[in-house]
């Protein structure tokens, strides 16, 4: 499948603009194509082109790539172009570069999480956060400030108070806070065994998704409820287990208001009610 972006005028149903990756895959089917490493680590044999929207403008990268588009969905052109040192990071189902407000990005290199400014003529970042060598990402949230559409779902900036967003490695989950010179506010141990597909904030909260091993050898998607006042495990919430799991069944994302908390795998889309819903939550 051809990776892309096309948008359209809701009033007279035109497009507007339109482009298309030449020998492009989306990333789902670069996950289907991925190979292990020696050390353990998966390689994507296909690459993995993202693109995300906020107000008039998209931006678009490649992972492995060392560059960035943005481009006018009004009439699909190129506005602005820039390069890393490092190339973009390749993640399962994250986005490697996501708008924190219409005027910055940030972006998931190989070595470091960026904020970049780009409304500024000369483009740098202004916070740099660097990865621990061998701690690998995983997964990333930044929350958009300007109450764009987030995975289809219309958020409100006071959904997005209490931090920037969160990205997860290997042995960590680390709070964004780009007021702080190292652009981590708070660092939550976590348990190495668990590999974080999914991840969302809100308020004092953020939600992991992932997949365990039952006793009985099933596969079962979580999503675990930190607490960041706490700096610990609040709730799970537990998903249909699965004798035979596919690469699809993982949590892909995750959506949270102050009522409900609502996950995408692949048995299905699953909505919880975060204040009752007591016989879909799982205890401590």
């Amino acid at each position: 499948m051809d990776s892309g972006f096309c948008s359209w005028d809701f009033d007279t149903q035109e497009v507007k603009g339109f482009r298309l990756e030449v020998g492009a895959t989306s990333s789902r089917a670069a996950h289907r194509q991925q190979r292990t490493n020696s050390d353990g680590s998966t390689i994507s044999k296909a690459r993995q082109w993202w693109y995300k929207p906020c107000g008039p403008l998209i931006i678009s990268t490649c992972s492995s790539q060392n560059s960035m588009k943005i481009f006018d969905i009004r009439d699909g052109e190129q506005v602005m172009r820039w390069e890393f040192q490092k190339p973009v990071v390749a993640m399962d189902y994250s986005s490697p570069l996501q708008w924190r407000d219409k005027g910055k990005v940030v972006v998931a290199e190989a070595e470091s999480i960026s904020l970049w400014d780009v409304n500024s003529l000369s483009i740098q970042p202004l916070v740099s956060v660097p990865f621990v060598v061998g701690k690998q990402i995983s997964a990333l949230h930044v929350n958009n400030t300007d109450a764009e559409p987030d995975g289809g779902v219309r958020r409100s900036s006071s959904e997005a108070e209490g931090n920037d967003g969160v990205f997860c490695t290997t042995d960590s989950i680390n709070i964004l806070d780009f007021r702080q010179p190292s652009g981590v506010g708070l660092k939550i141990p976590k348990d190495c065994s668990v590999n974080v597909d999914s991840v969302f904030s809100r308020g004092d909260s953020v939600y992991l998704g992932y997949t365990r091993s039952t006793r009985v050898k099933l596969k079962q998607p979580l999503i675990q409820q930190f607490s960041l006042r706490k700096q610990g495990l609040f709730c799970t919430y537990a998903f249909p287990a699965k004798r035979h799991a596919e690469p699809d069944d993982a949590i892909s994302q995750i959506w949270v208001n102050s009522d409900i908390v609502m996950g995408v795998c692949g048995v299905g889309l699953y909505v919880f009610d975060a204040l009752n819903d007591d016989a879909l939550r799982v205890p401590k």
